[in-house]
């Protein structure tokens, strides 16, 4: 409950006014409902997007799956090209929050967005987490869809 509580903080502060406005989404990764094989997998998960400049953003996104176990994602993304339409990098750190535990881990990720119609976006992402203290590494691919305004 206390993750979700930061993710909503989070949604909150970084939505202010921007010269950015056309640069902001809320997504969701199809592959994390399905793939029970992940971290946190089957599970509901959320994220949002907010630009900081025509080519990088920041991502915090908020997943939970049926044994209430969550993850909580804070991230930086670069664009090659634009923002929404074309291949991105992405850093970031993640909390793990278990029912028994709670681990730290850091992720990276390359992909690609596109963009099909006018406020609807479309990505797919190769991703990799490592979580230090259990030397536990996943690789595991994202495809979603976000709508951006």
């Amino acid at each position: 409950m206390r993750i979700t509580r930061w993710f909503l903080a989070l949604l909150v502060l970084t939505t202010g006014s921007s010269a950015f406005a056309a640069n902001k989404a809320i997504g969701t990764d199809v592959v994390r409902i399905l793939d029970e094989n992940q971290v946190v997998g089957e599970a509901f998960n959320l994220f949002y997007q907010h630009g900081l400049a025509r080519n990088s953003a920041v991502v915090v996104s908020v997943a939970r799956d049926a044994d209430k176990d969550m993850m909580l994602e804070g991230a930086f993304k670069a664009y090659s090209g634009a923002a929404f339409s074309s291949v991105y990098y992405q850093v970031g750190g993640n909390l793990f929050d278990y029912d028994d535990d709670s681990e730290l881990g850091i992720h990276a990720a390359i992909g690609y967005e596109r963009s099909p119609a006018r406020n609807f976006v479309f990505f797919g992402t190769v991703k990799v987490i490592i979580m230090p203290d259990s030397d536990y590494t996943q690789f595991s691919p994202m495809l979603g869809a976000m709508f951006a305004f």
